[in-house]
């Protein structure tokens, strides 16, 4: 209760009316602690946050009704319209607009832009807040289409508003097309970059992500010396070669990760990312996903189920999947490594009894895994249901958000 109250009254970053910020704090009990050991008196009844002290409070944006009330409060101070309506009221105006930026949750644009915002960074704000933590990405992408009206060439305002045209999953030609400014204006930001080949990859786009991720190493690291460092290929590399694997744009995660130089190369994230493409591929090849997504590359084409209930008595181990069951037969996928050669997927009918004598008390069930061998002459079966995942609605809304009319035809 402590944290959450200090990271409330720590969002006041001028005095402010005691009684007002101890509403604000919402500390009960603590208030006093609050009050005596973070806060100190500014006349008038007012009391200001340590400045000293905001690096010990929590980096984390409060819930809206902290920015209402003190809105609310701000708002009281200076009854302007705009900060050239009297000196002493461009403190608490700058305050007032500030904190309507963080209050709205709900997107209601045409009341802030009355609040008449005179710079680019109270935009910036605005559209952030609405973007990142209210997540109204549609209400976010007006705000910086407001800005670009004002100020065509502003770098920032074009990268996001066709990122929040995109998280909306509106006119994603706009958004390419704004993407492809923010680039063109700065070709050596890592993020911009990032973000227009994870846009075309997403959207199906595998040529035109190639090529913008060519151009986007060509423009940022033409000699390699950064694609090794400490940070390009966790802001550049990294997000290409996960959105080409969620994409199944092999080739582009692929050459990606080739681009990536020691000592980076060998960090745990690229190494584990390489098994994820070696893993991809090798499905691609089979045609068939024959082990549950929480086995890593390196442990396939080993036995798990059957080592850990027979030990190493089993022979003519095979890995599955079950394809399709009924009351009279089993269909499923087998994969095995020959003696030579890579693994092998074969397709066969099981009758159901021969199923049902090889893994008694296993139901099967279409997508599940298995493995088969020999245990002392007999055919064993050992089955692995799926993890059921659950998605949340905001990734669902995410994975579905240009499943609508108008972006069929884009």
């Amino acid at each position: 209760m402590l944290d959450a109250a200090l990271t409330r009254v720590a969002r006041a970053r001028t005095a402010v009316d005691a009684l007002v910020l101890e509403d604000v704090a919402s500390a009960g009990d603590d208030w006093d602690l609050v009050s005596r050991c973070f806060l100190y008196p500014e006349g008038d009844g007012r009391l200001r946050f340590h400045d000293q002290l905001r690096w010990l409070v929590p980096d984390a944006s409060p819930e809206t009704a902290t920015h209402v009330k003190l809105l609310d409060y701000y708002s009281s101070l200076d009854g302007a319209t705009a900060p050239t309506e009297g000196l002493r009221k461009v403190a608490p105006w700058l305050e007032k607009l500030h904190h309507a930026s963080r209050a709205d949750a709900d997107g209601n644009v045409d009341s802030w832009l009355a609040l008449n915002p005179p710079t680019r960074e109270h935009y910036w704000e605005y559209g952030w807040s609405l973007s990142y933590v209210h997540k109204r990405y549609s209400a976010a992408a007006r705000v910086y289409r407001e800005l670009l009206s004002q100020v065509p060439d502003d770098n920032y305002a074009q990268h996001y508003y066709a990122f929040n045209l995109d998280r909306a999953g509106e006119d994603p030609v706009v958004a390419d097309e704004y993407f492809r400014k923010a680039v063109e204006g700065d070709p050596t930001n890592a993020w911009w970059n990032a973000r227009l080949i994870s846009f075309l990859t997403e959207r199906g786009r595998f040529e035109p992500a190639l090529r913008a991720w060519s151009a986007a190493l060509e423009a940022i690291d033409p000699g390699g010396d950064r694609s090794g460092g400490d940070w390009l290929p966790y802001h550049l590399h990294k997000h290409v070669i996960q959105s080409g694997l969620d994409s199944g744009n092999l080739e582009l995660a692929n050459v990606a990760h080739r681009a990536i130089r020691p000592p980076a190369s060998s960090a745990e994230i690229f190494r584990w990312l390489q098994t994820k493409i070696d893993a991809a591929r090798q499905v691609r090849r089979l045609g068939e996903a024959l082990f549950p997504a929480h086995v890593s590359f390196p442990e396939w084409w080993r036995p798990r189920l059957l080592r850990a209930r027979h030990g190493e008595t089993a022979s003519e181990w095979r890995a599955g999947r079950v394809l399709r069951a009924d009351p009279k037969e089993v269909a499923v996928a087998l994969g095995f490594l020959p003696d030579q050669g890579g693994p092998v997927v074969v397709h066969q009918v099981l009758a159901r009894d021969l199923w049902d004598a090889a893994a008694p008390d296993q139901e099967p069930r279409v997508g599940d895994f298995f493995e088969a061998a020999l245990i002392d002459g007999k055919r064993r079966v050992e089955v692995e249901h799926p993890l059921e995942t659950a998605v949340d609605r905001a990734s669902l809304e995410n994975l579905l958000r240009y499943l609508s009319t108008q972006s069929w035809t884009s």
